[in-house]
């Protein structure tokens, strides 16, 4: 799946005349292998963090922690993690003494283990929005 996306963003650069950087060529020529079994428990933690019910949410930390029982460095996991519990902070169902720094911890492993992560990156803007009082 990593690698057809990588095909795909390959040829849409291409059609569209755009010049790619050594690095940027670098980056997509590489695909990170991925257990299919972690990609898939990922997915399912997305699945249920998208339908944003409490029931739901609590079976996406499920699911993002299943996916990290087998690869503790999968990335997208941990900021999956952090994205719950801020969705678990902004519905009231957690105060931010409690929310904030379990965000805090998933999203500063998530950007450490991937620096370009954007899901990372976009969880640590919403903390940062939604959490200033414990900073």
């Amino acid at each position: 799946m990593l690698q057809l996306q990588q095909e795909v963003a390959r040829s849409i650069a291409e059609q569209v005349s755009v010049v790619l950087t050594p690095r940027e060529e670098a980056r997509l020529s590489s695909a990170a292998e991925v257990n299919p079994e972690v990609y898939d428990s990922y997915l399912r933690g997305m699945y249920h963090w998208y339908r944003i019910t409490p029931q739901d949410l609590e079976e996406a930390i499920v699911c993002f922690e299943r996916a990290l029982a087998e690869d503790p460095g999968y990335a997208p996991a941990h900021a999956g993690i952090a994205a719950v519990w801020a969705g678990i902070q902004q519905m009231g169902a957690a105060p931010p003494r409690v929310a904030g720094p379990k965000i805090e911890l998933a999203v500063n492993r998530a950007i450490s283990l991937d620096p370009n992560l954007a899901q990372a990156h976009f969880t640590n803007g919403v903390y940062q929005t939604w959490t200033p009082s414990i900073r």
